[in-house]
């Protein structure tokens, strides 16, 4: 099917980067950490960064497990997929296994995911908007990897990457919560 697309229309910015050609410049972790003005008695440390771990781009949520170790939904394929390229976005999970404050060892939870949103630990596994599904991913043989993909709800909005299923968190009683960006106010 993809053999017979036409070639991309090429996309210019509208607001061009500083760089060779428009080209936008970015800082590394640490050039940017320079930069920062940080309260007196703070101080800003460097975990992880792309640079470090390439898999880490655009990375879209993070969390804290409860081992200590970061977890990141990050998008390849962001800001939106294109028909001759594979969908491979990535749960990862980041963790520094010496001690000394700073990752050194990066392990795909799932991948193969296309804009996950927002994810919530539970069990062996987590919850994970992918609209317009809400999937559970479970590691069931505890190597960090995801072994299970169940669909668990179906129907979440998906007109809009940056308006779609985050922000979870369990209530008190139980209760799994999200919120859906970009709601518009209602008229009087």
């Amino acid at each position: 099917m993809t053999a017979t697309l036409p070639p991309f229309i090429p996309v210019k910015t509208n607001k061009p980067g500083p760089g060779p050609g428009g080209t936008h410049l970015f800082l590394g972790g640490k050039e940017a950490i320079d930069k920062m003005k940080v309260a007196k008695g703070l101080k800003v440390t460097l975990f992880a960064s792309e640079e470090m771990f390439p898999e880490l781009i655009n990375p879209v949520q993070m969390a804290f497990d409860t081992k200590g170790r970061l977890w990141v939904a990050a998008w390849e394929s962001y800001p939106h997929w294109k028909p001759k390229e594979e969908m491979n976005d990535k749960l990862l999970i980041l963790e520094d296994t010496d001690g000394d404050g700073q990752a050194d060892k990066c392990t795909t939870f799932a991948s193969g995911l296309h804009n996950p949103t927002g994810f919530e630990f539970y069990g062996n596994g987590v919850f994970v908007a992918m609209a317009p599904n809400l999937l559970y991913l479970q590691d069931t043989d505890g190597d960090d990897k995801a072994d299970v993909k169940r669909i668990v709800l179906h129907g979440i909005d998906s007109a809009d990457t940056h308006h779609t299923a985050n922000s979870f968190v369990f209530g008190p009683g139980g209760a799994l919560y999200f919120g859906e960006g970009g709601l518009s106010p209602i008229a009087d």
